[in-house]
């Protein structure tokens, strides 16, 4: 009988413990455009404006506008994702400067101030409403800025 009852406990707690997919691969698919507001301390915000497009191969493609205090820079990139439960999982092959609103903070600060250029990020889908996702990101930032971005469907 106690067998019985600890059998039936483990199976609700591994069934419990597993997070549903809020999207499936085919939801994913398309251009989105997300944006996300950081705290980077001292009062400075960096806010990010993306255009991303997931492809059906498994890749993707996206664009960047970072704002940081008073400059903007254009970055993009490009890479592979995959959909493991309710978590993102980006293989970022490639980020490149484009541009910036201030000559001074060229390609050379950008590299300096911005993450590698190959990097592997995982987002936590936390809802999505058939347009609509939030997801909260932990990719390069340290661990005490939480990352949580709203993403439209285009």
């Amino acid at each position: 009988r106690y067998l019985a009852l600890f059998l039936t406990a483990a199976v609700l707690c591994v069934a419990c413990s597993h997070r549903a997919a809020p999207m499936t691969e085919a939801q994913l698919l398309g251009k989105w455009s997300c944006h996300v507001r950081l705290d980077a301390g001292r009062g400075d915000v960096i806010d990010v404006e993306k255009v991303t497009e997931i492809r059906p191969d498994h890749t993707f493609a996206d664009s960047s506008k970072v704002t940081v205090m008073d400059v903007n820079f254009h970055e993009g990139g490009e890479g592979e994702w995959r959909l493991d439960g309710d978590v993102i999982v980006t293989a970022v092959h490639k980020v490149e400067f484009i541009s910036s609103s201030n000559p001074a903070f060229g390609q050379k600060e950008w590299q300096a101030a911005t993450r590698p250029a190959q990097y592997t990020g995982r987002g936590r889908i936390l809802s999505f409403d058939g347009k609509r996702r939030e997801m909260a990101e932990d990719r390069w930032l340290p661990k005490s800025h939480d990352e949580t971005w709203s993403c439209w469907k285009l």
